[in-house]
């Protein structure tokens, strides 16, 4: 199966600092501005045609994800590990798969000089469906590292 490419645009990379706010009860909710973002990614997702990956056999499928964001402000202290979630859970909403079944992130940053304050930054996104046992084989030799 062919990996999805997509870039989509935001206002600012969301990270999962501030994405929650405590309820009176003690339970957390999304912070209104980041259920926005994770609106927008979404709906530019759709709009790149992402497949619906529910559709693939339950149990046989993980997903290996690469996420590249390219942000104009903030670039030392903005941790680009605390970028995955909200995308995962754009992605997982646009394609009805369980985002636990992403076996595999990898994030990487990148700042781009020609960024004028008035652009939008970006996130570009690559899914790879897998075969699970096809997966598990290709990291079977890290249950060797120690031996």
């Amino acid at each position: 199966m062919k990996p999805f490419k997509a870039m989509v645009e935001v206002t600012r990379v969301p990270t999962v600092n501030n994405m929650y706010l405590q309820n009176r009860w003690g339970g957390r909710r999304l912070n209104p501005d980041y259920k926005k973002v994770k609106t927008s990614i979404s709906e530019q997702l759709q709009k790149a045609k992402i497949p619906d990956y529910s559709t693939l056999p339950k149990g046989e499928y993980v997903f290996h994800l690469d996420l590249t964001v390219a942000i104009r402000t903030y670039f030392d202290v903005r941790d680009a590990s605390n970028c995955i979630k909200l995308i995962e859970d754009a992605i997982q909403d646009v394609t009805k798969s369980d985002d636990a079944l992403n076996y595999g992130v990898q994030v990487s940053k990148l700042y781009f000089d020609d960024m004028a304050e008035d652009k939008l930054e970006r996130i570009y996104i690559t899914i790879t469906p897998i075969k699970k046992e096809d997966y598990i084989y290709l990291h079977s030799e890290w249950n060797k590292i120690g031996e």
